[in-house]
């Protein structure tokens, strides 16, 4: 499930990355250079949350990942909404996403190295680069899909689907957690 649930994720976060938050800064802010700056901050945060993932985090479950990846979400939202607002909020709120990022990015890896069965990990590793680099793929049709249907709110749409997913994913976790539970 944490495979499926990130792929998912990355689906509309790559869309968000690459395509859609490049282009919105330069349409509202009219400057190319603006990109830079912005995407300098979020890795700022997100080395700082590489960093501080020890203190922050104790135990890694599939259960935190898609709770991460549902903040991960709302924060693009909270970024979406910044941009309107000023540069110094919109610093702030990727600064936060780039922090949250690495919580997301750092809790993947663990847990495919934690629940992966004896002689798996490279199989489920394999599995995790093929689907996510898949969706990372295909994002750039659905950012335009989205676009297409959405205009404006394509930027929102596309994050509130990370945290669709994510919720979806979360969801299927608990069922099984229930069967799993009731087979024992």
């Amino acid at each position: 499930m944490v495979i499926i649930g990130t792929t998912a994720c990355v689906l509309f976060t790559a869309a968000l990355l690459k395509y859609v938050l490049p282009a919105i800064i330069v349409e509202h802010y009219l400057r190319e250079a603006l990109v830079g700056y912005v995407f300098s901050v979020m890795a700022t945060g997100t080395v700082l949350g590489g960093i501080l993932y020890p203190r922050m985090v104790k135990d890694t479950t599939p259960e935190l990942v898609m709770k991460s990846w549902m903040l991960y979400g709302a924060l693009f939202v909270v970024v979406a909404v910044a941009i309107n607002i000023n540069l110094p909020t919109l610093f702030a709120s990727v600064f936060i996403l780039g922090l949250v990022g690495a919580i997301v990015d750092i809790s993947i890896i663990t847990n495919i190295q934690t629940l992966s069965r004896q002689g798996e990990l490279g199989k489920n590793y394999g599995l995790y680069s093929t689907v996510a680099n898949t969706g990372e793929s295909l994002s750039g049709i659905v950012a335009g899909a989205l676009t297409m249907l959405a205009g404006g709110f394509s930027f929102i749409c596309m994050a509130i689907s990370i945290v669709i997913s994510a919720k979806w994913a979360l969801l299927k976790l608990k069922k099984e957690e229930k069967t799993h539970e009731r087979t024992v």
